[in-house]
Order: C-alpha cells, then sequence, then structure tokens
C-alpha cells in the first residue's frame, strides 16, 4: 500500500478535473490511500470537497492540531490551553491589522474564548505587520506555535504538526506507513518531507527543496508517477 499526503489549497483548480478523477481512481484500486493535510478547518475541506467526487482516508486539518476520518468523524484532537486562549484571542483582536478573529472549535469558528479551541485564526491587513505580531505571541506564549498562510494567521499548540498527526494514525490506527508520498507546499510539510518520499510543487520554497525526491507540477502527476510504479511492479511479478 501507497499513501499520498497532500495540502487541497493550491489543487483547487483540478478537484474537479476528469484526468485527475482518473488517476485517483486507479490509485484507489490498487490499495493505495490518500490523506488531505492542511493547514484549513474541517468546514472548508467538506466545503471544498462537496465540489467534487473526492474522499480522502484521513483529514489532518489545523496543521496537525486535529484528525478526521472519511466520515468526517474526529479521531484526534490536540487543543491550545485554555488559559491561554483569550489573552492570544485579545492580542491579535486589538491590533490595528487584524480585520477579524476566530477561536476554531475544530468544526467551526466562533467568538467565544471559553470554547475548548483546537487553533485560533485572525486575518490581517499587512502580512509582513502580521509576521512581527504572531513572532511577539509565540514569544510571550511559548507553548503556541503559528504561521501565516493564504493572508490567515493559523496558531496551535506548539506540539501539533503534521508529522506527529501521521504517527498518531499510524500507531492508534495501525496505518502502514512504509511507503508515503508527501506533495510538499509550505514550511508545515517540512517535517513530512524530511521522513517520507517527498516531492515538491514548482516555486516551493528553497527549504523544501532540500528533501525533495522530485519535483511535479500537479498532484496529478504525482498520482499518475505512482501509478506507474504499480503497474511496473505488477509486470514484474507477472514475469517473474
Amino acid at each position: 500500500m501507497k499513501i499520498i499526503i497532500s495540502d487541497i489549497d493550491n489543487s483547487l483548480s483540478s478537484l474537479n478535473n476528469d484526468e485527475l478523477m482518473k488517476s485517483l481512481r486507479i490509485f484507489f484500486s490498487n490499495g493505495n490511500k490518500f490523506i488531505i493535510a492542511t493547514s484549513k478547518a474541517i468546514n472548508y475541506v467538506a466545503d471544498i470537497l462537496s465540489l467534487s467526487d473526492l474522499i480522502a482516508e484521513y483529514y489532518i486539518c489545523n496543521d496537525g492540531a486535529a484528525i478526521f476520518d472519511r466520515y468526517f468523524n474526529i479521531l484526534y484532537r490536540k487543543d491550545l490551553n485554555n488559559n491561554i486562549v483569550r489573552p492570544i484571542f485579545n492580542m491579535l483582536s486589538d491590533d490595528g491589522n487584524i480585520l477579524e478573529t476566530y477561536v476554531d472549535t475544530s468544526h467551526g469558528f466562533v467568538t467565544d474564548t471559553k470554547v475548548v479551541a483546537n487553533g485560533i485564526v485572525a486575518r490581517p491587513l499587512d502580512d509582513t505587520k502580521a509576521e512581527l505580531l504572531l513572532d511577539s505571541i509565540k514569544l510571550k506564549y511559548p507553548n503556541v506555535n503559528g504561521h501565516i498562510s493564504d493572508n490567515i494567521i493559523n496558531i496551535i499548540d506548539r506540539d501539533a504538526s503534521k508529522k506527529n498527526a501521521l504517527e498518531f494514525l499510524e500507531n492508534d490506527y495501525r496505518l502502514d506507513t512504509s511507503s508515503v508520498y508527501v506533495l510538499g507546499r509550505d514550511n508545515t510539510d517540512l517535517e513530512l518531507m524530511e521522513k517520507y518520499n517527498g516531492y515538491i510543487l514548482k516555486n516551493s520554497s528553497l527549504d523544501l527543496r532540500k528533501y525533495a525526491k522530485g519535483e511535479v507540477s500537479s498532484l496529478k502527476e504525482l498520482v499518475d508517477i505512482i501509478n506507474k510504479e504499480d503497474e511496473n511492479n505488477e509486470l514484474e511479478t507477472i514475469y517473474l
């Protein structure tokens, strides 16, 4: 069994692509699995997938702070410490560069800081100023981590990561990760790229390139590479 781990942010235009879905059907017929790993919340993922026929085996959301199965049942969550949710929320919402701030409950966005927070998100006017604010938050609250993507500040628990989420699936759900392919997009994929078979999209960061086994133009291209490997292995078995 082989596993592809990929975000969907830069592949949205391809999710309804007939050629991609054809390649994925071959991929699944060979007993392989597809896992989505993204900084986005599950409601965003569900909205996007409602426009396509794509079904993933697992959904690693919020950069690894929450994991859902193929039916959107939650399997794992690494929440923020309740004591720091309100002060971080206030630091963001009181900043003049921030347009809106929300607590991510893992199922939706609210402004109630008393709920159990899987993460905190905020939308800034200027990403450069937001980086400075995020650095201040991480310095003041060392138990959190965060980054900015798609003009959104994402804050999660320090110990939440895509790599830790995959290791949880490997240990608790007996997921065979002996042959994992990662389509890396940003530095939140760095640990996965370092440990597994990493591929990058064109114009990816230099940090990711250090660990890349190859470069592809799309998710479909990576799926086709694996399908070809499976086809060659099957032919070798037939002729042996």
